[in-house]
């Protein structure tokens, strides 16, 4: 995550606020893919063989 925001920030040159909105849009998305009232863990273990875990903390 680090590694992927400080490309945003530098390689592509994209503007501080437009990164952290990337950011906080993963982060809601993952929040939604391990919340669980959805079945999404349940769906990827069965068919990935492994389960989604948070990757954007505050």
């Amino acid at each position: 995550m680090d590694e992927w925001s400080a490309n945003l920030a530098s390689g592509k040159g994209l503007a501080p606020s437009t990164v952290r909105g990337y950011q906080g849009t993963l982060r809601l998305f993952s929040e939604y893919l391990i919340d669980p009232r959805y079945d999404w863990a349940l769906a990827c273990e069965e068919r990935f063989g492994t389960f989604p875990v948070a990757i954007c903390h505050e």
